[in-house]
């Protein structure tokens, strides 16, 4: 898929609400120049809102993103369950969990930009970086921004592992951390 822009705003109907969603037995797939934003759920404040961007379901493999935006998202920008798959200079902005990584192998953002996730409401946190479900993420010259002193750049489970990133750069309101630290893992 090439220059795809999808836009959709609540979708309070339907438990998810997706951009564009990969499910089955799909692999050797390229995104190129797309973008998906505001894909919104809304519901109490102690429920968790759906809403993402780019989805993948665990089944799926060999994914290819590349210079693609997602943006205004009530859960993620990237909610990505595949393995193989690469993230290339994308953007993530405004959603709760801009990149929100979930394969056990072979899952790379690299040139990638994470700015100010945004929590929409809802019982979940912002995130800059989720790696859940056992995942392992390399992370390699990205940039993560936030105007959020509190701000969480990566959130991982017991079991899953966010690889010292290479590169990369952390600027929280105006300061800049050039290192992957434990004050930057919660």
């Amino acid at each position: 898929m090439e220059d795809v822009l999808g836009d959709s705003m609540r979708q309070d109907f339907d438990n998810f609400a997706e951009g564009v969603d990969l499910s089955g037995n799909v692999h050797d797939v390229v995104f190129r120049r797309c973008a998906m934003r505001n894909s919104q759920q809304t519901l109490g404040p102690e429920e968790f809102w759906n809403g993402d961007g780019f989805t993948s379901e665990a089944d799926t493999h060999d994914i290819l993103f590349e210079d693609c935006v997602a943006n205004g998202n009530t859960d993620a920008g990237f909610d990505l369950k595949s393995n193989d798959v690469t993230l290339l200079r994308c953007r993530s902005l405004w959603q709760c969990a801009n990149f929100k990584l979930w394969g056990s192998k072979n899952v790379m953002l690299q040139e990638c930009v994470s700015e100010n996730p945004l929590h929409h409401g809802g019982n979940q946190s912002p995130r800059h970086v989720t790696a859940a479900w056992g995942a392992n993420v390399q992370v390699k010259n990205c940039r993560f921004t936030d105007q959020n002193r509190d701000a969480v750049v990566y959130h991982t489970d017991a079991n899953d592992t966010v690889k010292p990133p290479i590169g990369s750069t952390i600027t929280v309101t105006g300061s800049s951390v050039q290192q992957f630290g434990q004050a930057f893992v919660r």
